[in-house]
């Protein structure tokens, strides 16, 4: 058991007491007292290899509580920006989504409205110009159902489709 408390630290400080080599030694009794006081109080050791692992070591060791709690919080605040980043990707994938299908719906309603005057444009009307342009129409509903699109172009799809039917109706 003696063996085991004087390995490490203990044995450095004795060790480097009985140097034989004077400028190896410490220089008086106070630095030899200073060393074991350093020891006593965990701190890192005149006698010890210099080491930036053994100094880092005897700082964790000293200072647990706080660096546990500044760990505590670095982890947290990485969190926290993740948790923003994931929620700032959705949000841009879902306005992104909605451009995408308010472009769809825009293209199928320009198109409604180019196959409506070419039926208009003919007295009896094309059936084929009205059937693309009730496909298209279709379209154009199947989109606003299904995507995130604005209530305001959700509502002139309706218009349009309800203008549509009517024109179907009245030929």
């Amino acid at each position: 058991k003696l063996s085991l408390l004087l390995r490490g630290e203990l044995d450095w400080i004795v060790m480097k007491a009985l140097e034989k080599d004077r400028a190896r030694r410490y220089e008086t009794a106070n630095d030899f007292a200073k060393d074991i006081e350093c020891y006593l109080k965990d701190e890192a050791v005149e006698a010890c290899p210099p080491s930036a692992t053994y100094r880092l070591r005897k700082f964790l060791r000293r200072n647990r509580i706080a660096v546990s709690s500044a760990a505590v919080v670095v982890l947290s605040v990485l969190i926290l920006m993740l948790g923003i980043t994931l929620v700032s990707m959705s949000q841009r994938e879902i306005a992104e989504r909605r451009i995408r299908v308010q472009q769809q719906i825009n293209d199928a309603l320009t198109e409604v409205a180019r196959l409506r005057g070419q039926v208009s444009a003919t007295a009896l009307g094309d059936e084929t110009s009205l059937t693309q342009a009730r496909e298209q129409m279709q379209r154009a509903m199947a989109l606003a159902d299904a995507g995130p699109v604005d209530a305001q172009l959700v509502a002139q799809v309706r218009q349009l489709a309800s203008e549509l039917n009517q024109e179907q109706r009245d030929r």
